[in-house]
């Protein structure tokens, strides 16, 4: 439920007049898993997100394993 939606749900109340026992039209909110986006698969974003140490070495590892992953 958003400040929009309660404003234009009712439209004659303002913020400035709502009292404690007012009554007001409402619609419940629904939850909706939703992806904002992707990001890539790379071997150095990998290491990247680890904070691995080695980071080159490590990133020549994960390189291998995509390697055998994609044949």
């Amino acid at each position: 439920m958003t400040v929009k939606n309660l404003q234009s749900l009712n439209p004659s109340i303002t913020p400035a007049q709502l009292k404690p026992g007012m009554e007001l039209k409402y619609q419940k909110a629904s939850e909706q898993r939703v992806i904002f986006g992707w990001k890539n698969i790379a071997a150095s974003m990998m290491s990247d997100l680890h904070n691995h140490a080695k980071v080159y070495d490590y990133t020549i590892k994960l390189n291998y394993v995509f390697s055998c992953i994609s044949r």
